[in-house]
């Protein structure tokens, strides 16, 4: 059975970020959590849901310029995966 929730050191293991880049982002409330606790927990599907959704909008863009600032943006910020 797959996991639905996860902490922040599995949450690092799934994008392939490192932890200390997916703190700032919690702080900024970029990326959907929620506490159990002390403990910071993420769920796996909200977050596959906002990757796709970002997904989504760089293929509606009919604007090369404008997919790749957005491909800039989702790259610096070490988001997609």
């Amino acid at each position: 059975m797959e996991k639905k929730s996860l902490n922040i050191e599995e949450l690092s293991q799934y994008l392939g970020i490192k932890k200390f880049n997916l703190y700032p982002k919690v702080e900024r409330r970029e990326i959907p959590f929620y506490k159990w606790g002390r403990l910071i927990m993420f769920d796996k599907e909200e977050i596959a849901r906002q990757a796709l959704v970002l997904l989504d909008q760089i293929i509606d863009i009919d604007d090369p310029r404008k997919a790749l600032k957005i491909l800039t943006r989702i790259w610096v910020s070490h988001w997609f995966w």
